[in-house]
């Protein structure tokens, strides 16, 4: 038990118009999970002390009032004036039946009409303070909720890049956000392809379109090339055979037992047989685990293969000058020109300073197969002076060197095997041929899944239609897609779905509106609305979804967030401007 109440704690009872008796000393206030405040109290009546637990509600019982009692916020005319809801709260808190609920209700409501008041000028019943809760989704602590008072406000911040605008309204009693807790990654998230969807729709503001895609796939045991070897893999499946069959005996032993009342006489063999199998199965389980498919060798694959892309067809050396400054200089002077999409001035290993063009831009993404395999997409655009039958040509050697390891692909691409193949397929049938020619290989020290991989690893293809339809299609996508986003059982760091390369982002533009001003409302609502005449009539979701924030923003909710694609964003960003600068 403290010697002393905590400094903080009377004057926050005084402030709910109680006074302390003789016989009871404050000992401690906190929010539960259910974000009610409760006090802690030590009473002694004359036969010792004991310890007492109080919610606000109950004080009265123990506590003397010192004061009349508060008014009750909900009937504050300037509240009811401030809270167009206050009629849908009513109706939630009459037809509630839980007390928790009400409370929870009350506190929300208290919470958004707080946030409409400017500093300094909250009502006496806000000046007091409404609890230890700053609200349902942001418990404080009680000396944090003393100070609160009316420290409250709210602010509309505008975000544009081209494509997209951010609109959100946030106050200093807007909930708190939570620090995410980041566990095993199971699938993509909805936040990560809206930050695809706005990094496309940035693009096409910018007038860029798609031109190429290389795809690339695993071979048929990519489970060994991202970690266990097929080996392991074979002796684990054949352990889960062998488990499985003892299992099988081992129940067929105890329904016997169930129906007879008698086991098999083999019963203690089986049953050893059993827990030995499954203690195999487990051990090799842990093993496989750590040998499971890690998905940054997918990265370091993914980055190998952009890295011979570069040395192959992704730069070209401009100049090589000896100054820093005069490199610098050049390299401003090509940038300008706009014939290709990156300058670099990098060092040169020979001295002095290289003027290096960047021939291409690429975003790339993963997904996975139905086979549990991932599966990148290379998307090629700004790509300047790169003929795609070359890169045609180079890819699939390229992707399987990088799976396999290996610098040269030229033996397996030779005359002689390809006839060699041809002939054993046609004299004895693709299952036998096949059986045959990888026979062959071996005899010549190579590998029949290098092979394999190396003739359907990749695909090259020119894009069609000149829109990021295909990214957005391919990543949301629908149910009949849904396996795409699902990281497969075991695969482990799957790391980044997607990202992008030679390309710098624009820095949002941002405008700040405080709510405090008068006419803050109307400057968002004008803009708004002016700018869902561009939306096309398609969109109904997003229309219903724009009605409800433009809702939220006239009812003056505490918090509101809206975005707005292609043109509207912009142009509602610059009637936001012209009507702060009058």
């Amino acid at each position: 038990m403290p010697s002393a109440s905590p400094t903080w704690l009377p004057r926050l009872l005084s402030s709910l118009g109680y006074r302390v008796p003789p016989h009871v000393r404050p000992l401690d206030a906190y929010v539960d999970r259910y974000g009610d405040a409760r006090y802690v109290f030590e009473v002694d009546y004359g036969g010792g002390p004991r310890r007492v637990e109080l919610i606000e509600e109950d004080l009265r019982s123990l506590l003397w009032e010192d004061a009349p009692p508060r008014p009750d916020p909900m009937d504050d005319p300037e509240l009811a004036r401030l809270t167009p809801s206050r009629g849908v709260f009513e109706e939630i808190w009459r037809r509630s039946l839980s007390p928790v609920l009400r409370r929870v209700e009350r506190r929300e409501a208290i919470r958004r009409a707080a946030s409409w008041y400017r500093r300094g000028e909250a009502p006496e019943w806000l000046l007091a303070g409404a609890g230890l809760s700053n609200g349902a989704k942001r418990a404080a602590t009680a000396g944090e909720a003393f100070l609160y008072k009316s420290e409250a406000w709210l602010t509309a911040t505008l975000e544009h890049r081209p494509g997209t605008l951010h609109v959100k309204i946030t106050g200093r009693l807007t909930p708190t956000p939570t620090k995410a807790k980041r566990g095993e990654i199971r699938r993509i998230t909805a936040a990560s392809m809206r930050r695809l969807a706005s990094l496309t729709r940035e693009f096409e503001a910018q007038g860029k379109v798609p031109e190429f895609m290389i795809t690339t796939t695993y071979p048929a045991d990519w489970q060994g090339a991202l970690g266990a070897d097929r080996a392991f893999l074979d002796r684990y499946e054949r352990a889960k055979k062998e488990l499985e069959r003892w299992a099988r005996l081992w129940g067929a032993a105890k329904r016997q037992y169930r129906q007879t009342g008698r086991m098999p006489q083999n019963h203690r063999l089986i049953e050893d047989a059993y827990h030995d199998a499954l203690e195999e199965v487990a051990r090799l389980s842990r093993e496989y685990l750590r040998r499971a498919p890690d998905g940054t060798i997918v990265k370091r694959h993914l980055d190998a293969f952009l890295k011979r892309f570069d040395r192959r067809f992704g730069r070209k050396v401009l100049a090589r000058v000896p100054d820093r400054e005069a490199a610098l200089a050049l390299a401003e002077h090509y940038e300008k020109e706009g014939k290709y999409p990156m300058v670099k001035v990098l060092s040169s290993k020979k001295g002095g300073f290289e003027v290096v063009a960047v021939l291409y831009r690429v975003l790339w993404w993963m997904e996975f197969q139905r086979r549990g395999a991932p599966h990148l997409h290379f998307m090629f655009f700004d790509v300047a002076e790169i003929e795609m039958d070359e890169v045609r040509r180079w890819a699939g050697q390229a992707w399987a060197g990088v799976v396999w390891g290996l610098r040269s692909l030229a033996r397996y691409l030779s005359a002689e095997v390809g006839h060699a193949y041809d002939t054993l397929r046609a004299l004895w049938g693709k299952e036998a041929g096949e059986a045959f020619f990888a026979e062959w290989l071996a005899a010549r020290g190579l590998d029949f899944e290098v092979w394999k991989h190396l003739r359907a690893g990749t695909r090259v293809e020119r894009m069609r239609k000149e829109h990021w339809g295909y990214v957005n299609k391919e990543v949301v996508g629908g149910a009949a897609k849904a396996y795409q986003r699902r990281v497969p059982r075991l695969y482990r760091n799957v790391g980044r779905w997607w990202g992008y390369r030679n390309y710098r982002r624009q820095k949002p533009k941002r405008v700040r509106v405080p709510m405090s001003d008068p006419d803050a409302v109307g400057i968002l609502l004008d803009a708004l609305k002016h700018a869902a005449k561009l939306i096309p009539k398609p969109a109904f979701k997003f229309r219903k979804k724009l009605e409800r924030s433009l809702e939220a923003i006239e009812n003056g909710e505490p918090y509101a967030y809206l975005t707005l694609w292609g043109e509207a964003g912009g142009l509602a960003l610059e009637k936001v401007e012209a009507a702060l600068a009058a």
